[in-house]
């Protein structure tokens, strides 16, 4: 039997230093393999490093396109329409997560078409410096948060590093739950998928210091946390009504 080809979405904005490293640590899954850069109007070279990379490594199924609209869920969304793979799987641009430990991610997600891998970086001691303690606290907090709703025990939501099945992901767009609340797509991925019973798989990754480049969410702190709270109140509403959070969406077969 064939294995389930695989794209890795990887969302860029001011990265150039990381993407040939992206692709130069990218493991062999054992499958077709498409690395997808997704380009979110960066003023460093990166789409421009994106070609280079891509003709440097012919032996590789590299592609990369600007998206439309700002921040990162769009460009994960339109990710997750282009790929060419069964299994889609999100790499954040800064690579703190790193490529060659995806090979276990992406063997999660295979095992089952009914598996959403939710990758942790709260199992192994982190580097020095890859997160700030506020943002340790808030990672606890929505973990609690989510792990309560969904009653499935998780410790990290937060983890850039997801996979799923396209045709998965498809059918939870399609039902837009949490559509319009989530900025970043991490909790409308988790609940989405939660929602349609998909089984949640949590699989541990390390989690390093950036190399190049600046974060993107510093200056977005409260105004992050405030749309995560958001998002967490809204599903716990849509478990005790049984219905999804839209008021244009029809009820949606929540699970308890």
């Amino acid at each position: 039997m064939s294995r389930p080809s695989l794209t890795v979405v990887i969302p860029t904005k001011d990265e150039k230093g990381n993407i040939e490293p992206a692709v130069t640590r990218m493991p062999d899954f054992g499958c077709d393999l498409e690395i997808l850069f997704v380009d979110g109007n960066s003023k460093d070279g990166t789409l421009e490093e994106c070609a280079r990379v891509r003709d440097a490594h012919p032996d590789r199924d590299i592609s990369f396109f600007p998206q439309e609209g700002k921040g990162k869920k769009p460009a994960v969304w339109q990710g997750f329409e282009r790929a060419k793979g069964d299994i889609v799987l999100i790499l954040d641009g800064d690579i703190t997560v790193p490529p060659e430990e995806l090979t276990t991610v992406y063997e999660a997600a295979a095992a089952s078409p009914d598996v959403f891998v939710n990758c942790t970086r709260f199992r192994y001691r982190m580097e020095r410096g890859a997160m700030q303690f506020p943002n340790l606290l808030a990672n606890v907090f929505f973990a609690v948060f989510v792990s309560l709703v969904t009653g499935k025990r998780l410790t990290d939501t937060l983890c850039g590093t997801k996979a799923i099945r396209k045709r998965t992901f498809l059918e939870l767009r399609d039902t837009g739950y949490l559509a319009g609340i989530d900025l970043y797509g991490d909790h409308e991925l988790i609940y989405g998928a939660w929602n349609l019973g998909c089984r949640i798989v949590e699989v541990p990754v390390h989690y390093k210091a950036r190399l190049y480049g600046e974060a993107k969410i510093a200056n977005q702190k409260f105004s992050g946390g405030t749309a995560f709270l958001r998002i967490c109140l809204a599903a716990l509403w849509s478990r005790i009504t049984g219905k999804a959070p839209l008021r244009k969406a029809m009820p949606l077969p929540v699970r308890g």
